[in-house]
This record gives structure tokens, C-alpha cells and sequence, in this order.
């Protein structure tokens, strides 16, 4: 009898360490950003960003980030301090549908691309987002166009995806969540220009650090970023 128990508990520990392991093993953290800087006047930053073992994002300064089967809950607040914490529920692929805050409706193709964020209407070629579209009743319909460069896209937190251009993602909180891939596919090509209502064509521009990695983006904004490893 000692002997079974003995043997159960070694199995179990064995076990064990070889599912902390695998936890472990399941992203490269030396790759994740963990600080943004953004150009105004000067550099200033835009927040330093921890993630899990999954590379899920965590904590974004004093914004921390909780994740269920059915669900996403951010608790943060403002600047001013107000309490700004929303729920992001999930359908059964993991994909945002609905937020709890602002009432924004999400809704995928059978590709599993995003093609409906908060009245905006969005169509894709090739693997990519080309046009962004929004009618208004009392005013011109806002259409927004995409280009991009024969390079293979690099998720940075959302940060380089399309969708954070399109007029439907307009805070920081909902665009991270794009980098964690909970709106759908991620594009095929990095983004070269795009339309903005009013003002005309933004262009892009990127710098790479040795490892390839994304360090610098140009463009309607300017951003820096560092990464855990060098």
C-alpha cells in the first residue's frame, strides 16, 4: 500500500513540473514589449506592460487584466482617477463580441475576420483590411482606405494593426486587446498608408532593431518600443 501511494505521488509531482514546464515553454517573453514610448512635444511614456506565461497581457501601469472562459474584465482607471474597469465578453472561439461599457456590438466572417466594430463596416483582400467604412445619417458616409508593404505583419500589442486606424478603436485599453488577437485574424502585411477623414493619406515608416523586431513606427503617431530582451 505504501508502496502505490508512494508511486501515485511521484506521478503526480512528475506530472506536475512537466505541466509547469510546458506553462513555461509557451511564449518567448525576450519578444513581448514591455515599454512604449510616444512622441508629442518630447518622448514621453505610454506605459511599461507585463504578460503571463501565455503572453497575455497582464498590467499596463496601474490597468490590470483579467481573462475567463467567457470573458475579459480591465480594471483601470483614468487619469483623473475615475473608475473606467469594463467587461469584454467572448463568443465560443475567443473572440470579442460585446463590451459591457460603451455597447459596442463585434461581429467575424466565416475567415474569422473582424468585419463589424461599432458601426463600422470592414473589407478585406488578400489576407488584409482595406477599407473601413461608417454611414451617418446627418452627415458624408467616412470611408477609410488601407495600403501595405510586401512585409509580413509584426503584432506589437496592436500598436501596427490596421484596426487601430480605422475610427472604431479609440483608447488604449480595447487596442491592446487587438495585439492579443480577441477581434479576429490578424492581417497578412505590414501597414504602409492609410486615409484619414478630412486630412488625406498617412504614411507609414518602420525601424528594426538586429533582431528584426519592430523599435521604432512613424506615421499619424510616433512610437518607440523596447522589449523584455535585447
Amino acid at each position: 500500500m505504501k508502496e502505490t501511494f508512494l508511486g501515485v505521488c511521484i506521478l503526480f509531482l512528475l506530472l506536475s513540473c512537466q505541466k509547469e514546464k510546458e506553462e513555461k515553454s509557451l511564449v518567448n517573453k525576450c519578444d513581448l514589449v514591455s515599454k512604449v514610448q510616444i512622441f508629442g512635444i518630447r518622448w514621453e511614456d505610454w506605459g511599461t506592460y507585463e504578460h503571463d506565461n501565455k503572453g497575455r497581457l497582464t498590467t499596463v501601469d496601474r490597468d490590470r487584466y483579467y481573462y475567463y472562459k467567457d470573458s475579459i474584465v480591465v480594471v483601470a482607471k483614468d487619469g483623473r482617477g475615475d473608475d473606467i474597469t469594463r467587461t469584454y465578453y467572448l463568443d465560443n472561439l475567443g473572440r470579442i463580441v460585446s463590451d459591457n461599457r460603451y455597447g459596442m456590438h463585434f461581429k467575424y466572417n466565416n475567415e474569422g475576420y473582424l468585419v463589424f466594430a461599432g458601426g463600422y463596416t470592414l473589407k478585406y483582400a488578400n489576407g488584409n483590411l482595406i477599407e473601413a467604412s461608417i454611414d451617418y445619417s446627418d452627415q458624408t458616409p467616412e470611408r477609410r482606405f488601407f495600403e501595405y508593404y510586401d512585409t509580413a505583419y509584426q503584432n506589437i500589442l496592436g500598436y501596427t494593426h490596421p484596426l487601430k486606424q480605422t475610427g472604431a478603436f479609440y483608447d488604449r485599453i480595447t487596442t491592446l486587446l487587438i495585439g492579443g488577437g480577441y477581434f479576429g485574424r490578424q492581417p497578412k502585411s505590414l501597414l504602409k498608408s492609410y486615409t484619414v477623414p478630412n486630412y488625406g493619406i498617412v504614411k507609414c515608416n518602420y525601424e528594426f532593431d538586429e533582431k528584426g523586431r519592430i523599435v521604432f513606427v512613424g506615421g499619424g503617431v510616433i512610437y518607440k518600443f523596447e522589449y523584455n530582451c535585447k
